[in-house]
């Protein structure tokens, strides 16, 4: 993950869009993203270290770092991790009825990433 930093640098190494770019706010202490800048291809490699559990020593390690800590706000649906924010949908196919959990980190600036341990998918928008 070499491309993965505290900043782009200037607008040369970065990919702004042509509207509705939040390029260059001063965010202050409220970085989105933990105040990372990150590539696609880096971000790829990232999700694909936790599909395939090469990310910590072991795959056990790495299914306890998945498991929500608590619940939000009381939902049954929505929880929290560490980092993660986690939805679990259930029925999402009626023929086949069962929990679903979808992994995300919000606070990009602007995009959402999100991640389906339990069926090898892993997607990233900008």
């Amino acid at each position: 993950m070499s491309d993965t930093k505290e900043s782009p640098g200037d607008d040369s190494e970065a990919v702004i869009p042509p509207i509705g770019s939040l390029w260059g706010s001063p965010y202050a202490h409220k970085l989105p993203g933990s105040g990372l800048v990150s590539t696609l291809s880096d971000l790829t490699a990232f999700f694909h270290s936790i599909l395939d559990h090469s990310i910590m020593s072991t795959e056990t390690a790495v299914l306890d770092w998945l498991k929500p800590s608590s619940f939000a706000s009381g939902s049954p649906y929505y929880f929290a991790g560490m980092p993660w924010e986690i939805y679990r949908g259930y029925n999402l196919t009626p023929e086949h009825p069962h929990n679903v959990d979808m992994y995300g980190k919000s606070g990009g600036a602007p995009g959402y990433h999100a991640l389906r341990p339990n069926y090898s998918v892993a997607a990233h928008t900008n």
